[in-house]
């Protein structure tokens, strides 16, 4: 994305307070909604005595923490830094924006939740969507940083559940 497409779409949403503050509160309930849930089926898999469920907290976690490091390692500027702009939401982070963590999470959950829930798992998949296109829009990520989450999450959930 070239600085005239990011301040067209960074001034869009700066000029529309009903849809900046829908985007906000989409970004923030939709991860408050699925970090609240991934303890909840961790303990259903434990519950259900489900066969290999330490394997549904020990590959996400661990896909986590290398993702995390390939971010501190590549350190890209953030959207708003690299155009100088305020971004649309409380956050001063420098760099460590490629790839999203957030769009990691919530798709190695939705990928974790589909064998299990098909349709709770599809749906965790499609929040993915809203939550990428929120992250992006509003200033914190460009489209690779969440597309590279994305597809690192399904990366790991297919090393981690058919190799190891």
């Amino acid at each position: 994305m070239n600085r005239q497409n990011y301040l067209k779409l960074y001034g869009f949403l700066r000029n529309n307070p009903m849809l900046l503050t829908a985007t906000v509160w989409l970004n923030r309930v939709i991860t408050a909604l699925i970090y609240g849930f991934y303890p909840l089926f961790l303990f259903y898999l434990f519950w259900t005595k489900q066969k290999g469920w330490l394997c549904y907290l020990l590959i996400p976690f661990f896909s986590f923490v290398a993702v995390s490091l390939l971010r501190a390692a590549v350190n890209a500027r953030r959207p708003y830094e690299k155009f100088a702009v305020e971004p649309l939401i409380d956050k001063q982070t420098k760099g460590h924006s490629f790839p999203s963590r957030h769009t990691f999470s919530i798709f190695i959950i939705g990928f974790c939740t589909l064998p299990f829930q098909p349709a709770i798992g599809t749906t965790v998949l499609c929040l993915g969507v809203l939550l990428a296109v929120s992250r992006v829009l509003l200033g914190v990520h460009f489209i690779h940083d969440v597309v590279a989450g994305a597809l690192f999450a399904a990366g790991a959930y297919f090393i981690g559940f058919h190799f190891i």
